[in-house]
């Protein structure tokens, strides 16, 4: 999409277009393309091994200090917020599931109080939303995923930081490989979408 076709869409100058799709483009969600426009970035299988084995390093890191040092409340909203996207994913609303899980980690990361790690993972965050966006049909195969957060948070609520780390890890290294298997079988290599 071109910044003059977004600017007449939105009803704005190209002037904050042209920053949002820099910004979009330094994240990893946009490939800028002289000439031609902005492209939502395709993951390959690699891009997805290299997200996940961050997350898994650093979301297991984040949830044991979160367990560790999160106040009761906290906590408390962690477990609430598990059954939240609990509920969403049975219920069957994938909008809300997607959001849901997604809200889960990051609490997760701001309760861990490492704003340095939570800063790296909401950029991260950034490619993620793009992948699920592009491939939505994954994202339904994958709901069973979203079950693992009562078993993280409930771990973390009970200051049981070691076994809420193995949890989390065992939790994305399985969602890792079952997105690259996924994006094998569909053939789904790095294919832009415009």
């Amino acid at each position: 999409m071109s910044e003059l076709e977004l600017s007449r869409q939105l009803g704005i100058s190209r002037g904050p277009i042209r920053e949002a799709l820099a910004q979009l483009s330094a994240e990893g969600v946009v490939d800028l393309i002289p000439n031609r426009g902005a492209f939502v970035r395709g993951l390959a299988s690699r891009d997805v091994k290299e997200i996940y084995t961050a997350r898994y390093l650093l979301e297991g890191f984040l949830v044991e200090l979160a367990a560790e040092n999160g106040r009761e409340d906290e906590l408390q909203a962690l477990l609430e917020a598990a059954t939240y996207c609990e509920e969403c994913v049975e219920g069957g609303d994938l909008k809300a599931a997607i959001e849901a899980d997604l809200a889960f980690h990051r609490l997760i990361w701001a309760i861990s109080g490492h704003s340095l790690i939570e800063g790296l993972l909401l950029r991260m965050e950034a490619q993620i939303k793009s992948f699920i966006a592009t491939h939505a049909p994954l994202y339904a195969e994958l709901r069973d995923s979203t079950l693992d957060h009562p078993a993280i948070a409930h771990a973390m609520s009970q200051r049981m930081g070691k076994q809420a780390r193995g949890l989390m890890e065992r939790h994305i290294e399985t969602t890792g490989k079952e997105i690259i298997a996924w994006l094998g079988a569909q053939g789904a290599e790095r294919q832009p979408l415009e």
